[in-house]
């Protein structure tokens, strides 16, 4: 992701800034934050499903060796909660939330070999996702722990072999278009810390690479009567070796940004291209 990187080193030193990237089933990202602990990468994002707004606390790091073929079961466990608003907990709700997951968390960890991959919160109902090694005995400790320490929460359990890890693969690990999204969000996030008027226009810088020289130029063809300026041409490493900046005038809104990135991606395919992200000046 040449763009994204090398847009991120100039934010954390001259203050710009730039970007690149679940359930299935249509679903329509929203928001998304990041934060990284240990060797994990844990990611977070609010898309719509049916039923309403869902979201989802998911092990980024675990897509590079999913699945594990030591952990081939997966448990899907959390508790129906009260205090909730349009499907997700309300600020009140999440203390007693955080005590269950951490209770279960210790459970599923104390029965054996476990991988947690990820959280899932919709229509008012908390389940995390956990890979085990063994299940023999784990719904009766974990039955044991809701009855006890839990009464006033509707709990479920729910243990099924999934070799594949199509539960994280297909269901907790964001698609494309959402994953495009959330680098879109984080480059606004980078933004805000830095004091930007989002809602101030500016020249949008948008990053494409081609396998060819003619295929680039065949994509400037578009550009331009697109209304896009061409900022410059330019020579990199690796499967798209042509690069191509343009740039048009718009707020830093991601209901703008996102929608022209995928655009430029569909377009860019056609020209044998690969749309690398979007960056700007910050705008006090």
């Amino acid at each position: 992701m040449k763009y994204l990187s090398l847009l991120v080193s100039i934010i954390v030193l001259f203050c710009s800034c730039g970007s690149k990237g679940a359930p299935s089933g249509g679903q329509q990202p929203v928001t998304a934050s990041v934060s990284d602990t240990g060797t994990d990468e844990w990611d977070t994002y609010l898309a719509h499903y049916d039923g309403g707004a869902g979201s989802t606390i998911v092990n980024m790091s675990l897509k590079g060796r999913a699945p594990v073929a030591g952990c081939p079961y997966v448990v899907i466990t959390g508790v129906q909660f009260t205090k909730c608003k349009d499907g997700l907990p309300t600020k009140d709700a999440f203390a007693g939330l955080y005590e269950v997951a951490d209770s279960v968390e210790a459970v599923v960890n104390g029965h054996g070999k476990a991988i947690h991959a990820g959280t899932f919160t919709h229509e008012c109902k908390r389940l995390d996702y956990y890979y085990v090694a063994d299940t023999a005995g784990l719904r009766t400790k974990l039955t044991r722990l809701y009855v006890q320490a839990f009464a006033g929460y509707e709990a479920s359990i729910h243990i099924t072999e999934d070799r594949g890890w199509k539960g994280y693969l297909d269901f907790l690990y964001p698609n494309e278009e959402t994953r495009a999204y959330m680098a879109d969000e984080r480059v606004i996030d980078n933004l805000l810390k830095n004091g930007d008027s989002l809602a101030v226009p500016r020249p949008i810088d948008y990053g494409v690479y081609f396998k060819t020289a003619d295929d680039r130029e065949h994509f400037i063809v578009y550009a331009l009567h697109e209304h896009y300026k061409i900022e410059s041409k330019g020579n990199a490493e690796g499967e798209y070796p042509f690069e191509l900046t343009i740039s048009k005038i718009s707020p830093a809104d991601i209901t703008i940004i996102n929608p022209t990135g995928q655009e430029l991606k569909k377009q860019a395919a056609q020209y044998n291209g690969e749309y690398d992200g979007w960056g700007c000046g910050v705008v006090k």
